[in-house]
């Protein structure tokens, strides 16, 4: 990752992921009408994904629309939106309120200066201009989450002993540790190769993993994690 990521993390830890700014921010429904245009795409969303009855799983992250929240330059410009994250075309689409027709959807500008919210989860831009989740934001090290989708076509039986698949979507997701510097390396779930990126500190990161029984796959176990980390 380079130094624009890393700098624009540490402005999120500091304003603590911007929590607060979007709870206490009089942004109301009707102000969110005179919004849109800042911070949509005109026009239908461009979207490529199969979303038939009879594919398995999804292209987004969470099948429904949930409420949500744009920031444009650190500041919320629209609160309590309806916002879905379309993981494959990797982008975010967004409507005034949940009984908003889908016709009336449109796609969040995909821009450094824009970041959503959806519920208490953060993302924002990198340079290599796909999304990532703010897990964790800390003056030495910060925790990223990359979502991803493979879209896997039907396959029909050919034969008596062959079973027919249908089209699919696979979930994938990578964290990444980001240093102060801007540098990133894939943080592993193996406790034995995450256990080396923490330097000298390994045997205190060690210790901390097993007296509280850290898992490296869930995501609140590694904000405590990262927490003790950049104490430390």
């Amino acid at each position: 990752m380079k130094r624009y990521l890393a700098l624009s993390i540490l402005l999120i830890s500091a304003s603590g992921l911007y929590a607060q700014a979007v709870s206490t921010a009089e942004v109301t429904s009707n102000s969110n009408y005179t919004r849109m245009s800042s911070v949509y795409v005109t026009g239908a969303v461009d979207e490529n994904i199969d979303d038939s009855d009879e594919v398995k799983g999804s292209a987004y992250l969470y099948p429904n629309y949930r409420l949500g929240a744009i920031l444009q330059n650190d500041k919320v410009v629209a609160q309590n939106i309806a916002i879905k994250y379309n993981v494959y075309n990797d982008l975010f689409k967004g409507k005034v309120n949940i009984g908003t027709p889908e016709d009336e959807a449109h796609q969040i500008i995909k821009s450094k200066e824009f970041k959503v919210r959806i519920g208490d989860q953060l993302f924002m831009l990198g340079n290599d201009n796909t999304y990532y989740q703010v897990i964790y934001a800390g003056d030495k090290a910060s925790l990223l989450k990359k979502h991803s989708k493979t879209y896997y076509e039907r396959i029909q039986a050919t034969t008596s002993l062959t079973r027919t698949s249908p089209a699919r979507y696979k979930d994938k997701s990578v964290y990444y540790m980001v240093d102060a510097d801007g540098n990133y390396k894939e943080f592993p779930t193996s406790k034995k190769k995450a256990l080396k990126l923490f330097g000298e500190q390994q045997g205190a990161i060690k210790k901390f993993i097993k007296e509280n029984k850290i898992k490296l796959s869930d995501d609140e176990d590694l904000k405590k994690l990262f927490e003790y980390y950049n104490s430390l």
